[in-house]
């Protein structure tokens, strides 16, 4: 159905798949969509726009869920950073305390996590667009373990983080679904 330059469309099939069509023309050539069971599928962007749950899979929404879970785990982490800073008496700019341990390992425990949000992000957005009840245990996993990553931080005993280490599973999960997303798209017929 439809095609852009690579199907024969003329050198203007980019355009005509992202920019509106006029009016008068014909519909605009189909958008890809990965679904949860098949290889390829394509929807219309008239299609995408007017009905925008067909553009994600069913239990997408089990994806969108961990994302909030995701956030309330960072401003959780976020709040108790501002907390710290009260209580130990460290001024803005400055990211670490010369005398108090105890905040150090409280920032650590965020900053960490924003370290390796972006690339969690990207790994369980991608994984749950094809895998969507997969993606979101495996990101339950990961969120979780980092409220157990912090817990142990906050004691003092930096080692003690280590009790959130059973994130990677959630992780690698991801990462590992993100993989097999990449090669069922370029190799599916």
């Amino acid at each position: 159905e439809g095609g852009g330059a690579a199907e024969g469309g003329g050198s203007l099939g980019l355009c005509q798949s992202l920019c509106p069509a006029p009016a008068s023309a014909s519909r605009p050539p189909p958008v890809p969509l990965l679904p949860a069971a098949a290889p390829m599928q394509y929807v219309s962007q008239q299609s995408a726009i007017s009905q925008p749950t067909q553009a994600v899979p069913p239990q997408f929404g089990y994806v969108i869920l961990v994302f909030i879970y995701s956030w309330v785990m960072l401003a959780y982490l976020g709040v108790k950073v501002g907390i710290a800073r009260k209580k130990y008496n460290v001024k803005y700019p400055d990211m670490y305390s010369d005398k108090d341990p105890i905040f150090n390992c409280i920032q650590r425990a965020h900053q960490n996590t924003l370290e390796i949000y972006p690339q969690w992000l990207i790994f369980q957005l991608i994984a749950g667009i094809v895998y969507p009840v997969t993606a979101s245990l495996f990101g339950i996993i990961w969120v979780t373990s980092r409220f157990s990553y912090a817990w142990g931080y906050y004691t003092g005993v930096p080692e003690k983080r280590k009790i959130g280490s059973y994130g990677y599973i959630g992780f690698l999960g991801v990462m590992s679904l993100s993989l097999v997303v990449a090669f069922k798209t370029i190799f599916s017929p």
